[in-house]
Formats: structure tokens, C-alpha cells, sequence
């Protein structure tokens, strides 16, 4: 969706500290575009690293699917790594937010760092949003 909207360029950018990687389940879910013509999943493909679950993500992975059947696979992949490896779950979807939060998994949501980028008028670097983020803390992930 992002690299649809031409916005992942701000988004790569505002989180520039970070290691920015998505899951096979998810470069899957974004290949299916690339089937019917277009080609904004190759921007994505360029700017993050495909990681693989190890056996015990994938344990992780499917006990969540098997707790959450309607998020998406995707989102509960990256969840479970997200979760085995102590770090930040970023979407854009709501429920793939609150089931990061239940499962003890700090999450980012894409729009606050879209509405904190110095081009919308707001914070300077990706650290800045971090801190703006902190307040997902106050729901007991450490």
C-alpha cells in the first residue's frame, strides 16, 4: 500500500536506524500484484530484507495462527519474530497492532511515523519517533 502511494521512500527514511525487513509469508502476500501487472512490490523487495523464521518462529508462528485466524498470515509471521527476536512490529493494520500489543510485542504504526516525518510538519529522525512511540509501553511490553 505504501509503495503504491509513492511514500515508502519517507517511510525507509524515518526509520533509517533500523533494520527494515519483512517475512516470506509477507513478500508472498506482495508478490501477488506483481502477477496482474504492476510493479510497486519491487520497491519494497529493494529497501527490506526477506528474513527467514527459524523452527522455534515457526512453532511461534503457527500457535499464533492457530489464536488469531483472521489476521493475516504475514502479519502473524512477523509477530512471531517480531517476538522471538525482541523487536518492533511496524503496520498499518489495527488488529495486527492490538495482537502485537497482547502478545508482548512493541509495535509501530506506519501512519504515526507517516504523520511525524518532517514532511508532514512533525519530528526530525527516526529516533524521535521512537521516543514518540514509547507510549506503547504503557501496555506492559518491556
Amino acid at each position: 500500500m505504501f509503495a503504491k502511494a509513492n511514500v515508502l521512500d519517507i517511510i525507509v527514511e524515518a526509520l533509517s536506524r533500523f533494520k527494515l525487513c519483512i517475512t516470506p509469508k509477507i513478500k508472498e502476500e506482495l508478490s501477488i500484484p506483481l502477477q496482474y501487472g504492476y510493479s510497486f512490490p519491487e520497491a519494497i523487495f529493494k529497501k527490506f530484507e526477506v528474513i527467514v523464521p527459524t523452527k522455534e518462529e515457526y512453532l511461534a508462528y503457527e500457535k499464533l495462527l492457530a489464536l488469531y485466524p483472521f489476521l493475516g498470515k504475514g502479519e502473524l509471521e512477523a509477530i512471531s519474530i517480531a517476538k522471538m527476536r525482541n523487536c518492533f512490529f511496524a503496520t498499518n493494520d489495527l488488529k495486527a497492532f492490538n495482537v502485537a500489543l497482547k502478545e508482548k510485542v512493541l509495535p509501530i504504526n506506519v501512519h504515526t511515523v507517516l504523520r511525524t516525518h518532517p514532511f508532514k510538519g512533525g519530528m526530525k529522525g527516526g529516533l524521535q519517533v521512537l521516543e514518540t512511540l514509547q507510549v506503547s509501553n504503557s501496555y506492559g511490553i518491556t
